[in-house]
């Protein structure tokens, strides 16, 4: 709450969402269930969103950003004991999926007025067995990414983005184009959800 707010010096507009309001019919409702059970249906709606988040073809359509998160740790296929720098404030599966994958999440402290990372303090982090930076965009906010990627490239890391809290509509915010990999999440809690379903996007 606002006590809350003060005590950790948060700005009132990074505060938690606001309780929603779900604008969808019974219809809706009913004809987004029965597609769960019409393969060819599932199939059309995937490509349809695929094309409509990234008509270049480098969007995949999910489940979740941790499918995601999961599905790209086995494309990079990072050896065992290597080091993925997160940010600091994220939720628990993100780093149990990384050490499922055998991977040492190593944290990234953010600034509490701008829950955004200090881009100058990512070389203190960086070891030789580092090999990627990940960044949740939360509670609304979005971290300025070309600092970051500038300097993790800089170190030959791949850079990875969760933005399943910054999804904010069709016309916000679709990743950092210089990011290798944008995950973003449509769950029941999100600000413009589809009950469920994300996007993983792909340099």
């Amino acid at each position: 709450g606002e006590k809350m707010d003060e005590k950790c010096g948060l700005a009132s507009q990074w505060s938690q969402y606001c309780p929603m309001q779900v604008h969808a019919t019974k219809s809706d409702c009913i004809a987004a269930l029965s597609a769960c059970f019409d393969l060819r249906s599932r199939r059309r709606a995937q490509e349809e969103a695929e094309r409509a988040w990234c008509p270049d073809g480098r969007a995949l359509a999910l489940l979740s950003v941790r499918s995601g998160i999961d599905l790209l740790c086995r494309c990079y296929a990072w050896p065992e004991g290597s080091e993925v720098i997160v940010t600091a404030l994220n939720i628990p599966d993100v780093p149990r999926i990384l050490r499922c994958h055998g991977l040492r999440c190593v944290p990234w402290d953010i600034d509490l007025q701008t829950l955004s990372p200090d881009p100058s303090t990512l070389d203190g982090l960086v070891t030789g067995r580092t090999v990627a930076v990940l960044v949740a965009h939360v509670f609304g906010a979005r971290a300025d990414m070309q600092p970051i990627v500038e300097a993790a490239r800089r170190r030959g890391l791949a850079v990875v983005e969760d933005c399943a809290e910054a999804w904010s509509g069709p016309g916000g915010y679709r990743g950092c184009d210089e990011a290798d990999v944008s995950l973003f999440s449509f769950g029941p809690v999100k600000y413009d959800t589809a009950f469920q379903g994300g996007v993983l996007r792909c340099r």
